[in-house]
């Protein structure tokens, strides 16, 4: 650890430049930080979905996959070959690897990409270090650069306050199956230790048990024994500049019934930033490492994945001239991943790549009624070459309380390591006779999108109403080719795949948003609903696992006795297998909450409360029913 601390220092005294922080923390609730904006929410260019700390506490989730995919404009899907429960987070009907997850503005090991069946990024912080989540859909390279292609979550961690704070969490659920009992337990505490030293330390302990499949040899979804814990430290060094330290841990521990340890997943995150204030300027240098280290017990597998980036970040943000908001940064970046077999050296795999990116972005007030909004980011990546990632948005202030938006942005995601290596080599005893060989390939091109959208937004007194009409194309998505195949002695055959860009595919969609305080006395409502249209290019047919349909309902009310409920309804609607549609399906949830004593509240509630269940015909499971009981303690 020593040595780490040592190493983040010294590269961030070497490396010069200048970085544009987020906004005022005094706004952090009327601002989206990710769109590096310096206006308002309702004035911010794209589209955007905030949810607060609030929200979470009212869903009762473990992970951070269980609050997404209820949003609108998400989708649940599949990874390659995913099984086991596994599903992935897509925005706008993008694949999960093309969501850059964030936190507190800082990019995270994109396992996605590397790991197939991975859903790893669901579970590095813990859910009470949550201030909020912000989503921004559609493209965002123009800032973020690669896997901003679909779009960006970045998960903000909670601030310090002026007083101690402290909160206590334990819930423990009941489930209708075959195993899939779940016991969740966190903490998290904070505040000023001195008049210029202030800290935050949250740290969840969760396990949830595998459900059997019948007679099959595999769990119908994994077990997991997740541990997470984060230390936030601030010193104000004066009133005009600030040095921030953070750091991350985790383990989680994936089993599969056949393997106790299918996959042993360590996580790391360590930053510094420093913050300076001048009278126009906002100046920030971050840099950051983080890694992950993930091993399989699985006799056909028996390899361990290492993934380690390290990003130093420079940004400055300019104010001076009245109408324009410039944001103007640097960043260095270099990914490496590793993958190392137990048994033999003969196919392990090294690759590392570095990034330098320039980026900036102009916001500016035209009269009193527009706000343009320029930007582009230029990527300099050793292997595939330079991308420049436009952006251009237009908002009008039709009056205090509406809005019409609509822009173009172009979105790219580099190529994996594996896939863009000719040394890559990973060979696959799929069943005898059968033997699958896949290569990298030097040659790729990053895959890209441009995307235009149009809508209309109102906010008044809390009342809100979102509507977006979005497409994409999308263009040199990266598969694999069927390019030999050779006899196996003494039988069998090896077929040999190569990473190439040859699919194109085209999505249109439309989403709406709608919340009300008070619909009725003491109702509040949240409603939302998105569609999408997808076609594979090539084959003419749908993507597969873009339902057409998705809807979420949730309201809130409080009953006698001040408990609070909240009756969450889901629909997914048809989508496509790749073989056949199947159809939509509905769950629902419901909790109720009451603070018995000051500080301690009691929450029970049920999930797919009608134990809702897919068919064979789906790649992927849901839960089964789960009844919970929460207690929860703040000082």
């Amino acid at each position: 650890m020593r040595k780490q601390t040592i190493s983040i220092t010294a590269s961030m005294l070497l490396f010069t430049g200048l970085y544009g922080a987020q906004n005022n923390p005094q706004k952090l609730e009327n601002i989206v930080i990710t769109t590096k904006s310096a206006s308002e929410a309702i004035d911010t260019a794209g589209s955007y979905t905030i949810i607060s700390k609030e929200d979470i506490k009212e869903m009762n989730v473990n992970t951070i996959a269980d609050i997404l995919e209820v949003q609108t404009g998400i989708t649940t899907g599949v990874n390659a070959s995913s099984q086991q429960g596994r599903s992935a987070i897509n925005l706008r009907g993008m694949d999960s690897k093309h969501s850059l997850i964030l936190i507190d503005g800082r990019r995270i090991s994109a396992s996605d990409a590397l790991i197939g069946m991975s859903d790893f990024a669901y579970s590095w912080v813990p859910i009470n270090a949550i201030e909020k989540i912000e989503i921004v859909k559609g493209p965002m390279s123009s800032l973020y650069g690669s896997s901003a292609i679909g779009g960006v979550i970045n998960i903000i961690t909670k601030k310090p306050t002026e007083n101690f704070f402290g909160e206590i969490d334990a819930k423990y659920g009941f489930s209708s199956a075959d195993g899939g009992n779940e016991q969740d337990y966190s903490f998290n505490v904070g505040g000023k230790i001195t008049n210029s030293l202030s800290a935050t330390f949250s740290g969840q302990m969760i396990n949830i048990e595998l459900i059997k499949n019948g007679n099959d040899a595999l769990a119908k979804r994994e077990g997991r024994d997740v541990k997470n814990g984060i230390l936030n430290l601030w010193y104000d060094i004066d009133n005009t500049s600030q040095i921030s330290i953070s750091s991350m841990r985790g383990n989680e521990i994936r089993d599969n019934l056949k393997f106790d340890e299918y996959y042993d997943i360590n996580r790391a995150h360590d930053s510094i930033e420093y913050e300076k204030y001048f009278d126009d300027i906002k100046m920030n240098l971050k840099y950051y490492m983080t890694s992950l280290d993930a091993h399989s017990d699985d006799t056909s597998l028996l390899y361990t994945h290492k993934m380690d980036d390290k990003v130093a970040n420079a940004e400055f943000a300019i104010s001076k001239f009245s109408n324009n908001y410039i944001v103007l940064g640097a960043e260095m970046r270099s990914e490496e991943y590793k993958k190392i077999y137990d048994t033999s050296t003969v196919n392990n795999f090294k690759d590392k790549i570095d990034y330098t990116s320039f980026y900036l972005q102009d916001e500016i007030s035209i009269a009193d009624d527009f706000i343009l909004t320029l930007g582009g980011r230029y990527d300099k990546h050793e292997n595939f070459g330079a991308e420049l990632s436009p952006k251009a948005y237009l908002v009008y202030k039709f009056d205090e309380y509406n809005r019409i938006k609509g822009g173009y942005g172009h979105g790219f995601n580099a190529p994996a390591l594996t896939q863009s290596s000719d040394n890559y080599v990973f060979i696959n005893p799929v069943l005898p006779p059968l033997t699958l060989k896949f290569i990298g390939n030097s040659e790729l091109k990053p895959e890209s999108s441009d995307s235009f959208e149009v809508g209309y937004e109102h906010n008044k007194d809390s009342n809100i109403f979102k509507t977006t009409f979005f497409y994409t194309k999308i263009k040199d998505l990266i598969t694999y080719e069927l390019i030999s195949t050779t006899p196996k002695l003494p039988f069998g055959v090896t077929q040999t795949r190569q990473y190439e860009n040859v699919d194109k595919a085209t999505i249109f969609g439309f989403e709406a948003e709608y919340e009300r305080k008070n619909l009725l006395s003491n109702l509040d409502l949240s409603l939302g609903y998105n569609f999408l249209d997808t076609q594979d290019d090539t084959t003419k047919k749908d993507l597969i696992f873009r339902p057409k349909h998705k809807a979420n309902l949730k309201l809130s009310s409080k009953l006698p006795f001040d408990i609070n409920t909240v009756l969450r309804v889901n629909y997914i609607g048809e989508q496509y297998t790749g073989v056949e549609d199947v159809d939509g399906f509905f769950t629902t949830g419901i909790s109720f909450s009451k603070e018995v004593m000051r500080g301690f509240s009691v929450i029970a509630g049920v999930d797919n409360l009608f134990d809702k269940q897919l068919g064979e015909e789906y790649d992927f499971a849901i839960k089964n029913r789960v009844i919970y009981t929460r207690l929860n303690y703040k000082f």
